[in-house]
């Protein structure tokens, strides 16, 4: 959804909690539109990143801010910087 730079350490970017059913481990869900190189359309591209939950409140559909980190696992190097959205909030996107 969004790629933020700022003065801390590391990227900030917001997405959806799409499984949240591994201990203190989230997979967050970026989608964005990308135009084709040849046919000039737009195709829905998508970017699966787990990240780390200490706390374990996050839940699948939530709305999640994260934050780079350094290398935790293999797979894992972002955390939860904070749930901003639950998925039976009025006016969260539904796709």
């Amino acid at each position: 959804m969004t790629n933020e730079t700022s003065t801390d350490r590391g990227r900030v970017m917001t997405g959806r909690a799409v499984r949240a059913s591994l201990s203190n481990s989230v997979v967050v869900e970026f989608s964005r539109q990308v135009r084709h190189p040849k046919y000039h359309k737009y195709i829905r591209r998508r970017t699966r990143i787990m990240a780390h939950d200490e706390s374990g409140t996050v839940k699948a559909g939530d709305l999640v801010r994260i934050r780079e980190c350094r290398p935790l696992s293999k797979r894992k190097s972002w955390s939860i910087e904070a749930v901003i959205g639950h998925e039976g909030t009025a006016g969260s996107p539904r796709s």
